[in-house]
């Protein structure tokens, strides 16, 4: 795996054709995550660990990187069949990006924050996870009483 012990700034095109490379070379790569679309399992600031995909590791609930609409996201799946995967965001409701197997470039089970592992894969992550998309109607609302409550206590 490659790590760099200081901060480089790049353009995403050029940050992710490097990211590409490595992970076509079979080497795992640790990004950052940016945005807040996949809160409340995973925040800006946190980083994850990537490693190249095939087709048969792509499954419902797993947090990939794929290309979309001529951009990156690191989004969860929620639907796969054949050859076609929909993506959402965690902290979405509603909107879906439908993308082919090719679009997936990697997939993580491993997040980083504040010095601490997550691992994504976990039995209790996993049911969180369902729990989460159970709430879907509601994750708005959650999202926000989340946000409020932890202003509240720092």
């Amino acid at each position: 795996m490659i790590c760099l012990d200081e901060t480089i700034t790049l353009p995403n095109e050029s940050f992710f054709t490097t990211v590409k490379v490595l992970l076509d070379e079979g080497k795992q790569v640790r990004i950052p995550v940016k945005g807040s679309s996949m809160r409340p399992f995973l925040s800006d600031g946190d980083a994850v660990e990537l490693i190249a995909v095939n087709g048969k590791s792509i499954h419902w609930g797993a947090i990939v990187l794929a290309y979309f609409e001529g951009r990156m996201v690191l989004h969860r799946v929620v639907r796969k069949k054949k050859d076609n995967v929909w993506l959402m965001g965690d902290a979405h409701s509603r909107y879906r990006e439908k993308i082919t197997v090719g679009d997936v470039w990697a997939i993580t089970g491993t997040a980083y924050r504040s010095g601490k592992v997550l691992k994504l894969d976990s039995f209790a992550q996993r049911c969180a996870s369902v729990c989460w998309f159970g709430l879907m109607p509601f994750r708005g609302i959650l999202l926000k009483s989340m946000e409020i409550l932890n202003k509240s206590l720092r």
